[in-house]
């Protein structure tokens, strides 16, 4: 075998491994004497019309995107001090555009879209007009108004303010001048020679190829604020830097920015939640409200496409090339780190000894250092430290320059051990490094590379994914670098030698337990770092502490429907799966939905306290519990309803939690007790009180409605006190009805007070009671008091016996009276019947039958046969009674109990009720006594619906006959009676049907013609009875 042959070949591959290129990444400018900050953006609120909003940090921007805003606030953090001047180094767009063809273009453009009308009776234009108010609260016609009378001027003026957090300005308002180079397009001029043509969609076209020929010049303008001098009176406090076009058109770019990308989905979906179209709308593909859209979209879309680039009139910011700053002389609080961060690696003297490092300075010399890597690691450590403890949180990418051989000692001086292709594993670790040098590896990753690859893919990179660690308060992070495997890897090479591969010898080798030496394996690789060719870094991402959690427990929901009187709980749980204890505060927020205010009447409870706020120690890995309950006020309506913010903040990390709590009436129990009085007897022309006692036995707070009815007219509404009663579940109350018995009344007349209570949300809801008043006449003693009195002082006898006079006339006409008294009451109050019933009111449900059970007493000394008689014949309608008996004869004091039953039928009164007077009347003794019963329906209901409503002809001018139709259906279980259809236009009555009489479950058809008035007809049908 040729081994020169051989020795050549391994030498040519071995050239084209050892070849590698290097990659430089950008970076921001260290900190030096002067400080400086740089504009990000964290969001753009559009639909608030509020602008731009962002924050100021000393990250160089590393985005390729540019951020813009018309109008800008930005917010800076940590500055203690600020002693000189504030240099600007700002960035703005104006276009370059000629203000004559602009303006001509555009006043034809506002009146093309005036109004364009559509098939299907839509305005495309009116549509627009409503979306736009809408949206941007802007009115359309001032909209348009600004575009007709655009001017773009020589130059473009901006306003810059910084304000403390107060709101108190810290410097003169500076106004920023931009110059405007303009362009006179040639191509705008012939569109607007042929705008009158009336193609829209071809004007717009040759529109957008002159608007894409325009380049729109980005200005760097530097602005300085001369003596500015501030001291930080909290250290939280932050500074706020505004900037601000005063060119109503970039308002106006910014509105159109509201709307995005519209495509015809979003835009129907934007008409529905406005509610601009009818919710029955046809949304079909050929339906004139579909055609309307798109004819719409088409409106927008070259609107939007033709202004935008005329009026974009912006602070730019936020990107590599764009890198928008303000530099001062000043000092920072100690912050806490946040953001995309890049350390190189170098080497430095700190305190009079070398050290390798990592910090965010970038090489400034040529002087390379290297590190020979091995199986040992290599450290490089942050300087400084970080103050606080800060969270790594995502992936970290490095950049490693390494050199694996010499490939020009191969060329020059070829050797054996050179000849061979390596592969090598890199690993990188990331280590959290205590305050006494204890060294914990909180993350790492490995790569494996040849030479051959780094021949054509340059620095060694690897990433170490998904990092989430925190370094504590004076612990170091700590970068090492280490080779763990160095093999030969020569399979590829097909290299042979006397018929067998490398590959095979080495392996025989092995297997003859041979190890080759270290320098037949190569050299050993060497890390290049800290040079402006070789600049050798890690990147990483440094996140907000996010160690502290909250959550809802098992069992609790975040959305809660509670009654008035019920608290929603939340039972929650703050967790710390940080490694060092921390202090949480705890911060609930009631807000109002509508208003998006903080809701003052709504009462927080936590753990027992009424507090918004509270505070406690979470240690390391633990779990706190809490119970939070919100209250509704005590004037708390249905509906009512507030969103909760559950907010946990400590030192390390922040969590929210949010809900909803409504006073929802789907969770109300109606039901009420009555305690009435006993029946009683009152004395003719006289008035008492019935005392009756009510009790919430329902499950939320209820208002109470009183109401009463007599059926002699001896009390009204009028004399209940209180009429309403407002009462908590288990509360109880007392009201009292006055009832007036008239002069003229026949003693013995009965009255029957129904009294029935019914809830103020649903008067639906109500029980009822009754009361029996029986009318007396003065008692014989009161008669003969008063008149003996009266005769005593006619006599002359007061001034013998004073006022007793008439007590002494009295007794002496009752000793000589007292035996015919006694005869003529015994004669005159005799009975010779008695009739008991201890239940005189029940209530009868519909289709059912009530029971009364009355005893019949003989009172006399001899046997007596009754007749027993009802009034069924003069009972209300839909009401009848039946006795088991109508005849009983009974010895002296016997009693029998006799059986009424009442039942009602769908002709009944839902409101009504029923007395019947039972009446029994001896045979022997034709003297007859007499007993009431009040029968009260329960379940009665007339439920009256108009459905099939139709008119014909259906299309008709004024003066036409028109006849409607229409059928009003009972849903109730009782018959309607006395029903009333009125047909109304335009607010007159002109027709109506009465006297209708509608069974249960039927209906009845009803035709009602009517003249037709000129213009609109409004027609408003109503039934009642």
């Amino acid at each position: 075998m040729n081994i020169k042959r051989e020795v050549k070949v391994l030498l040519i591959s071995t050239i084209l491994l050892f070849f590698g290129s290097f990659v430089i990444t950008p970076v921001h400018a260290a900190e030096k004497e002067m400080i400086t900050m740089y504009f990000h953006e964290d969001y753009e609120d559009y639909l608030l019309l509020g602008g731009s909003f962002g924050h100021l940090n000393d990250t160089f921007p590393v985005a390729d995107k540019i951020s813009d805003a018309a109008v800008g606030s930005f917010e800076l953090q940590d500055v203690s001090t600020i002693d000189g001047d504030i240099t600007c180094k700002l960035y703005f767009r104006v276009p370059p555009v000629n203000t004559t063809v602009i303006d001509s273009i555009l006043y034809s453009l506002s009146e093309s879209l005036l109004n364009i009308n559509i098939t299907g009776g839509y305005n495309a234009t009116e549509l627009f007009k409503t979306l736009w108010e809408n949206v941007t609260n802007m009115s359309w016609s001032f909209f348009w108004s600004l575009i007709a009378n655009m001017s773009l001027s020589d130059e473009e003026t901006f306003n810059l303010k910084i304000t403390s957090g107060t709101g108190t300005l810290i410097s003169d308002e500076e106004t920023i001048s931009v110059r405007r180079t303009f362009y006179e397009p040639g191509t705008l001029i012939s569109i607007l020679e042929n705008l009158s043509e009336g193609n829209i969609t071809a004007i717009f076209t040759e529109t957008m190829k002159a608007l894409q020929q325009m380049n729109q010049k980005i200005i760097l303008v530097t602005v300085t604020v001369h003596d500015v001098h501030y001291h930080a009176e909290d250290p939280s406090e932050s500074l706020f830097i505004e900037i601000e076009s005063t060119n109503l058109l970039a308002e106006v770019k910014e509105l159109i920015d509201q709307f995005g990308d519209l495509n015809l989905s979003s835009l129907i979906n934007l008409f529905q939640l406005l509610e601009i179209l009818p919710s029955d709308a046809n949304f079909s593909y050929s339906s004139p409200e579909v055609k309307a859209l798109k004819a719409l979209l088409n409106i927008f879309n070259y609107t939007k496409s033709f202004i935008l680039p005329l009026i974009n009139i912006s602070f730019i910011y936020g990107s590599t090339d764009y890198p928008a700053s303000i530099t001062f002389e000043g000092s920072l609080s100690q912050i806490r780190e946040v953001g995309a961060r890049r350390y190189y690696l170098h080497e430095k003297v700190i305190d009079g000894t070398p050290k390798r490092i990592l910090d965010e300075n970038p090489p400034m010399g040529e002087g390379t250092r290297k590190t020979n890597l091995s199986n040992e690691e290599e450290y490089w450590t942050l300087y400084p430290s970080y103050g606080h403890p800060t969270r790594i949180h995502g992936d970290v990418n490095l950049t490693l320059y390494i050199n694996y051989s010499n490939i020009f000692d191969l060329m020059t001086n070829p050797s054996l051990e050179s000849l061979f292709s390596f592969k090598y594993t890199v690993k990188c670790s990331l280590l959290d490094v205590d305050e006494v040098e204890n060294a914990k590896e909180f993350a790492s990753n490995t790569t494996t590379t040849t030479i051959k690859q780094h021949l054509f893919t340059g620095a060694t990179t690897m990433m170490i994914s998904d990092v989430d660690y925190v370094i504590e308060e004076g612990h170091d992070l700590r970068l090492g670098v280490s080779i763990v495997n160095h093999t030969l890897s020569l399979s590829s090479l097909n290299i042979t030698i006397f018929n067998f591969t490398i590959s095979d010898i080495l392996h025989l080798l092995d297997i003859l337990g041979f190890t080759p030496p270290q320098a037949f394996l190569g050299e050993e690789p060497v890390l290049l770092y800290d040079s402006t060719k070789f600049p050798s870094n890690i990147e990483l991402t440094l996140a907000p502490l996010d160690d502290i959690k909250l959550m809802f427990k098992s069992g609790t929901v975040a959305d809660q429907h509670v009654l008035k009187v019920e608290n929603a709980p939340y039972n929650i749980a703050i967790s710390n799966k940080g490694s060092k204890n921390d202090t949480v505060n705890i911060t609930v927020s009631v807000i109002d939905p509508t208003f998006l205010a903080e809701n003052e009447a709504w009462q927080v409870w936590i753990d027992g306290v009424q507090s918004k706020t509270t505070s406690l120690t979470v240690a390391a890995g633990k779990t706190v519990s809490m119970q939070i309950e919100i209250h509704p006020p005590n004037d708390a309506e249905y509906g009512d309803n507030v969103t909760i913010k559950i907010k946990a903040e400590g030192n390390r990390g922040r969590d929210e939690l949010s809900g909803s709590v409504t006073v929802s009436s789907e969770l109300k129990k109606f039901d009420v007790e009555i305690v009435k009085p006993e029946d009683r007897e009152a004395r003719i022309g006289r008035s008492f009180n019935y005392t009756f006692k009510i009790t919430n036995t329902g499950n939320d707070v209820d208002t109470f409605i009183i109401s009463v009815k007599s059926n002699k007219g001896w009390a009204n509404n009028s004399d209940v006190h209180p009429t309403q009663i407002k009462l908590k579940p288990g509360e109880e109350a007392e009201f009292n009805v006055t009832v007036s018995i008239p002069a003229y009344i026949t003693p013995g007349t009965e009255d029957i007070l129904t009294v029935t209570v019914s809830s103020d949300i649903d008067p639906t809801k109500q029980k009822k009671t009754a009361v029996i008043t029986t009318a007396v006449a003065p008692t014989i003693v009161q008669m003969i008091t008063e008149s003996f009195d009266s005769a005593a002082e006619w006599m002359g006898l007061n001034t013998v016996l004073g006022s007793a006079a008439g007590t002494v006339l009295l007794a002496t006409v009752v000793i000589v009276a007292v035996a015919t008294a006694i005869l003529l009451l015994y004669l005159f109050t005799r009975k010779f019947a008695l009739l008991i019933c201890l239940d005189r009111v029940k209530e009868v449900e519909l289709g059912k039958k009530a029971r009364f059970e009355i005893t019949l007493k003989n009172p006399t000394n001899q046997r007596l046969t009754y007749n027993i008689l009802t009034n069924e014949d003069s009972l209300p309608e839909g009401w009848s009674v039946s006795l088991f008996e109508k005849e009983v004869r009974l010895d002296p004091d016997e009693e029998y109990t006799i059986t009424l039953s009442v039942a009602t039928s769908s002709n009944v009164n839902p409101d009504g009720y029923a007395e019947i007077k039972v009446t029994v009347i001896p045979k022997e003794k034709p003297k007859p006594a007499s007993i009431s019963l009040l029968a009260i329906v329960k379940g009665a209901q007339v439920d009256l619906r108009i459905t099939n409503v139709f008119h014909w002809p259906k299309t008709f001018k004024a003066g036409d006959i028109i006849t409607t139709k229409l059928a009003v259906h009972n849903k109730g279980n009782v018959t309607a009676k006395n029903v009333t259809v009125t047909f109304s236009v335009n607010g007159v009555e002109k027709n109506r049907v009465e006297n209708l009489s509608i069974p249960p479950k039927g209906y009845a058809d009803i035709k009602i013609p009517w003249v037709a008035s000129p213009g609109e007809n409004a027609i408003r049908i109503s039934v009642g009875r």
